[in-house]
């Protein structure tokens, strides 16, 4: 398209116009650059609503891949009563673990133990566990033993004969009934009563103690023999007298109406009147 002015003297040119009437200079022709307008992409409504067109979709081997947004966990409140409760029973378990690990008894017998009323004594060696015994009556003998940690007893086999003999223990004492043959010995309430059975030939002889411990602090016992041969009573005596009790040891010290002293200890119910003290 021709400029309709000249650009040198600014007089007005007819089309076509190559060099100016006026001054002589020549026109340069200045081309319009068209620039499309774009017309907007008709859009569809329903009832005055906007209808989105769909986006495109993408297809792997003919099916449909669908992107799906990361899922989000949570925890409800549920599960987390749950999770507490769990971590409270584990604790509560290694509790229980470290108590009964604490608790567990270690009994180590080494050293001498005699008979609080005299009579005998032993002799512990832990390091190969052996041991010395003397009596005044029986004699001396020796032999092994071992200590059952889960029982607090302490089991010992006589080298002369052989024979076993189990012993309670709490490593400062240890101690037996010596009557454990048709029952064993039983608190209740403040009486013990324990028996002792021997085999013999021709007869069998059964012997009773009991005890009865009142509690103005007198005490009575009563010690019986009975032969099955003749199905009578043998012997018999009572002793009358006064107790105490060492609440911290359970240690029963009884004098008689004779001015004899007797010991006895008292474990989880049970009476024992054979007791060995650690020296």
């Amino acid at each position: 398209m021709a400029n309709k002015f000249c650009y040198n003297c600014g007089s007005e040119l007819e089309e076509g116009t190559v060099y100016c009437g006026n001054c002589g200079a020549k026109q340069e022709i200045v081309e319009e650059t068209k620039v499309p307008i774009q017309e907007p992409e008709p859009q569809t409504f329903e009832n005055n609503v906007e209808v989105q067109e769909p986006e495109p979709q993408t297809f792997e081997n003919n099916v449909e891949v669908q992107e799906s947004e990361p899922k989000r966990t949570s925890i409800n409140s549920k599960t987390k009563i749950i999770i507490a409760g769990i971590a409270c029973a584990v604790v509560a378990i290694v509790i229980v673990i470290m108590c009964l690990v604490s608790c567990q008894s270690n009994i180590t017998l080494d050293g001498k133990f005699e008979l609080i009323d005299g009579g005998g004594s032993f002799t512990f060696h832990d390091s190969d566990k052996t041991f010395d015994f003397h009596g005044d009556e029986q004699g001396d003998d020796k032999g092994t033993f071992k200590v059952d940690q889960d029982k607090n007893e302490v089991i010992c086999k006589f080298d002369s004969d052989g024979t076993k003999t189990t012993y309670k223990t709490d490593g400062e004492y240890f101690y037996f009934d010596d009557y454990s043959g048709d029952a064993e010995p039983k608190v209740t309430n403040q009486r013990v009563s324990y028996f002792d059975t021997a085999e013999g030939t021709p007869y069998r002889t059964t012997i009773s103690i009991e005890i009865i411990f009142n509690a103005d602090g007198t005490y009575s016992r009563e010690w019986e023999s009975h032969c099955e041969m003749d199905s009578r009573l043998n012997s018999e005596t009572m002793k009358h007298g006064t107790y105490t009790v060492d609440d911290s040891t359970g240690l029963v010290s009884m004098t008689d109406e004779e001015g004899e002293k007797t010991h006895g200890i008292i474990r989880d119910g049970a009476y024992y009147d054979q007791v060995y003290e650690k020296e």
